[in-house]
């Protein structure tokens, strides 16, 4: 349509005319789809909240904003119907969108429909790829996903992750196919293989992501040929763009000169891809506060484009862009794998931020597996308006940002993201202890928020400090309850520690049955972190009173509970300690061979500043150390202890590493608690502190890393690399491993990090950094963090990783390497009471519960990713299959789940299988496109069979996940065991 403005035309003629700007895409010319957008980072430089909307004293400015950008979009959409924009981060503009009047908010829904305004990707964040962990890109999807349907009966089609840096191969298969998604956009390559695929013409593809499901989960994939702005001179609202001035009363026109650069841009585009159709992304970082000088440049420019006739433009989405893409009927290359790691020169490779800011994954990670788990146990209980578990989601699904989890935001606003999860978790907290405390009353789940049951029971977040003011009391007069719930299908069989102040305990079971225990002390280390953070945190001083560890095992049914009762008794002989050679320096070999025969070692890679260039600093993002071949950290001697449960050896490596080796009785891996920390800076270098887990295994340069904590990857070591070192990192969600033909060496991790094998033979895992100047790519801020209490001298901050590491004959490893990975992910939550009278001994509470029918449980192969009730009262349940096909002989086949026993206490009435984000029924879901592609590859393997809706079977294959929705009816029983 023609929208008249007063104007001049070419050849500067004394009249007016309209700006023409409802082109569409014309067949035989080259097509520039110009795609009006902000990226809008969800946390970075600033915080969440002051992104949104800025703060100065008792008033809220909107200017350059989130919300000034999305108040100015709306009224430049409505000036001209032509003009379109592509919203992402629904954190901002959910937020937004709650705060507009009904008259707004039919306005914005008429923009949608006609496809003014178009949602891509429509998560609560644009989630990092790297740090993530594959149940967490789920879920903040899955928020956004659900708002856009309910609101705008909307489902996203566009992946747009255009700012992340690298992508996995979990992104392209997983959060594109299994959403739906037709294609899938982003900016950053590694440099070498962008020059590649632009000199191919190959920068865009079709993505086969997964090597179990093959071509039957290819996706459309385009990167761009820069980063996500507009070529130079275009690129406007006081970012360098040069403005077409088309009026002679105001000086000489620019037009010819303008259209003429536009054409010679579009060229360059065009040389880069196949077809006639080429996109400019309209946009950059928080862009369209003044959101008219953009789109009255673009109405220029589309109409003199058009007019000058060589090419194309139109104002356009990625849908539009796609679509065109797809008419055009090309055959396309397949790639495979993924886009790690991710290098923008020679010498500055990302890989950095796979580690940095460990304390911060770890608080995500954990409280990751913990939403599951209070999830569990609210929607067995019913879900109150307060407390839930809801907060608890929007605040995990914001820090999964690609500035969040990954650690390149600066110091203010990770410690805000910290202070939302906090909050947040506390509010769960209290929803999970209403629900254990009326499941360990007796009370029939169904009856819960019926009946007034008072909370005894408490939890202990801070037991990663070995602080538990619940269990460090424990006397005669108060006898301590330790209920400890399992959110797994499988029983479990698992050891618990808690911090105690007495050395004179024992522990029984529901029966009154003595269950074998073990005490020691608590490591200096340790002890100092409880301090520290005890006071930083809770606002509390530990007594110095001695403290010790007590440990026992738990055995706890599938999706339930089990209860022990600790009491003082004679005095407990069971740790013994002694002092043993710790052998040469550096090698932390433990002698018993019933251990491990792996060894451990310590050492940190200078980290470079100043380099030949200043842009090659190691920093938030950038791994570079200054020497390749890092530095040794000195070793002391052994602290031992023997029992009946376990063996451990205990070390101060230096004074700012300490590391304990653990051998649990009837387990065959060794459990490796390492603390880092503060690392010096007092000698003026930055250091990033690596272990290295060496076997005699011949790995011949190669190892495998998970995406996502999903699928394992084949990594090759590259000696081509300007970097050999930070060139060769890769992300770790789950794990790294080594093999032969005989034998297999993996390490386990708690929280991403970043790993290697820089050498046959052994794997290396990065533990910490802190470092002495910025990268250089925009947080303007050394990655040196630091604890400071009150006025207090502040101190670098110390990081307590657990691993796993086994190395064992190769046939077993990849089954154990998946089950206790979903066990490390999901850990039993332990709630600790006081029993009244002869409350732990009553005929009528019930010591054990679980969810599940007696005598069953979940296949080894399949976890239970989601129980959570949903907002009419259903339960939106989640399976995942755990293997790749061919990973295992037995375990990768098929699997079958009877939810009719997984789920005893509820009559289940009816299944709806939906979409991966619950969008959209499974059943309904419209074809994807199809793309022709230039080698053919085999389907993937055999997806579950559609649910029969009367035996309830629900059957999954290699690497399935199965998204159902439930209506149930709760059963007036209680399982007693």
């Amino acid at each position: 349509m023609e929208v008249v403005f007063l104007l001049l035309v070419l050849l500067g003629q004394c009249c007016y005319a309209a700006y023409i700007t409802n082109a569409s895409v014309v067949a035989g010319k080259l097509n520039v789809h110009l795609v009006a957008h902000s990226h809008d980072d969800v946390g970075w430089i600033k915080t969440v909240d002051d992104y949104y909307v800025k703060k100065n004293g008792l008033f809220s400015l909107s200017q350059d904003t989130v919300k000034g950008i999305l108040d100015s979009v709306l009224a430049s959409l409505q000036e001209n119907p032509d003009r379109k924009f592509v919203e992402v981060e629904q954190a901002f503009f959910s937020r937004w969108w709650n705060e507009q009047n009904s008259s707004v908010q039919g306005v914005v829904r008429r923009l949608v429909k006609s496809g003014q305004l178009e949602f891509a990707n429509g998560g609560w964040c644009m989630h990092d790829e790297a740090a993530t962990h594959y149940a967490d890109m789920i879920d903040q999807t899955t928020l956004g996903h659900r708002f856009l349907k309910q609101e705008f009966d909307v489902v996203p089609r566009i992946g747009w992750q255009i700012d992340p840096f690298g992508h996995s191969a979990v992104q392209a298969y997983l959060l594109g196919t299994e959403l739906g998604f037709d294609g899938l956009f982003f900016a950053r390559i590694d440099y070498q293989d962008r020059l590649r695929r632009t000199r191919d013409k190959n920068l865009e593809f079709v993505w086969e992501g997964s090597n179990t499901l093959k071509s039957d989960k290819q996706l459309f994939t385009s990167v761009f040929l820069r980063h996500y702005n507009p070529p130079k001179g275009f690129d406007y609202e006081g970012s360098g763009g040069i403005i077409m001035q088309d009026d002679p009363s105001k000086g000489a026109t620019n037009i010819g000169e303008r259209v003429e650069a536009f054409v010679n841009a579009a060229k360059v585009y065009a040389n880069a891809t196949q077809t006639n159709h080429v996109m400019w992304t309209m946009g950059d970082d928080f862009k369209y506060y003044r959101s008219a000088e953009w789109y009255t440049e673009m109405d220029k420019l589309i109409h003199y484009v058009n007019k000058d006739g060589r090419v194309n433009a139109l104002y356009s989405t990625p849908s539009i862009y796609l679509d065109a893409k797809h008419a055009a009927d090309q055959v396309w290359n397949v790639t495979k794998n993924d886009f790690f790691p991710y290098a923008d020169n020679k010498d500055s490779f990302w890989t950095g931020y796979y580690t940095s800011r460990p304390v911060l994954k770890g608080y995500v990670r954990a409280l990751s597996g913990y939403l599951q788990a209070a999830r569990q146990l609210e929607a067995l209980t019913g879900k109150r308006d307060h407390p839930n578990t809801d907060n608890l989601w929007r605040a995990l699904s914001v820090v999964q940002h690609h500035d969040g989890v990954s650690g390149t935001e600066r110091q203010k606003v990770a410690d805000d993201y910290a202070r939302l999860l906090a909050i947040a978790a506390s509010e769960a907290e209290k929803s999970m202890n209403l629900a254990a405390s009326c499941l360990a009353a007796g009370v029939s789940p169904s009856d819960c928020l019926r009946k007034n049951v008072s909370s005894d029971a408490v939890q202990c977040p801070h037991l990663d400090i070995s602080f538990c003011p619940s269990s460090e009391n424990i006397t005669s007069d108060k006898p301590l309850v330790v209920t400890a719930y399992n959110p797994l299908g499988w029983a479990r069989e698992e050891y618990i520690q808690i911090p105690v102040s007495s050395n004179a305990l024992i522990v029984t079971d529901a029966t009154g049955k003595a269950v074998d225990s073990q005490l020691a002390p608590i490591s200096d280390a340790t002890k100092k972190l409880r301090k520290l953070h005890a006071e930083l945190d809770i606002g509390v001083i530990p007594e110095d009173e001695t403290l010790y560890s007590l440990v026992f095992k738990a055995v706890v049914p599938p999706l339930g509970f089990s209860s022990y009762l600790v009491k003082p008794s004679k005095p407990n002989e069971n740790g013994k300690w002694f002092v043993i050679d710790a052998g040469s320096a550096g090698n932390s070999r433990v002698y018993e061979a019933n251990i491990t025969d792996s060894s451990t070692e310590y050492f940190w890679y200078t980290g470079e500043v100043g380099g030949q260039v200043f842009l090659y600093n190691s920093g938030a993002y950038i791994f570079r150390p200054a020497d390749n071949n890092p530095t040794p950290v000195t070793s002391s001697v052994w602290l031992a202890v023997e029992g009946p449960l376990y063996k451990a050896r205990r070390r101060q490596v230096s004074p700012w590493i300490y590391e304990e080796h653990r051998l649990y009785n009837g387990e065959t891996h060794n459990e490796l608690e390492i603390t880092v920390g503060p690392i010096p800076l007092d000698d003026g270098v930055g250091k990033e502190v690596i272990v290295k887990v060496k076997a005699n295994t011949t790995s011949n340069s190669k190892f495998y890393t998970d995406s996502n904590g999903r699928d394992f990857l084949e990594r090759v070591r590259s000696k081509q690399v300007t970097q050999p070192v930070a060139g060769n990192y890769y992300p770790v969600n789950l794990g790294i491993y080594i093999n032969d033909n005989q034998t297999d060496l993996s390490l386990l991790v708690d929280r991403a990090s970043g790993a290697s094998s820089i050498n046959d033979g052994e794997v290396e895992l990065m533990l910490h950094r802190r470092l002495m100047a910025d990268d250089e790519r925009g947080v303007s801020e050394a990655l040196d963090e630091q604890v400071c209490i009150g006025s207090q001298e502040c101190e670098g901050l110390t990081a307590s990783k657990s691993l796993i590491f086994e190395h064992r004959l190769k046939f077993f490893c990849s089954r154990w390497r998946r089950l206790k990975g979903q066990r490390i992910y999901s850990p039993l939550q332990l709630f600790f009471s006081t029993p009244v009278d002869d409350y732990f001994y009553g005929q009528n509470v019930p010591k054990q519960f679980s969810m599940v029918k007696s005598g069953y449980a979940l296949p080894d192969n399949v976890a239970l990713l989601t129980i959570q009730e949903l907002e009419d009262k259903s339960i939106l349940v989640r399976l995942a299959h755990l293997f790749e096909a061919g990973e295992d002989d037995t375990l990768s086949k098929p699997a079958n789940v009877q939810l009719k026993q997984l789920f005893w206490h509820w009559e289940i009435q009816g299944v709806n299988e939906l979409s991966l984000s619950t969008n959209q029924d499974k059943s309904s879901m419209k074809r994807r496109m199809e793309w022709k592609v230039a080698e053919k590859s085999e389907g993937g393997a055999k997806r579950g069979a559609r649910i029969d809706q009367k035996s309830l079977l629900v059957e999954l294959g290699p690497m399935e996940i199965r998204t159902l929705q439930l209506t149930v009816k709760p059963k007036n029983v209680v399982t007693l065991i």
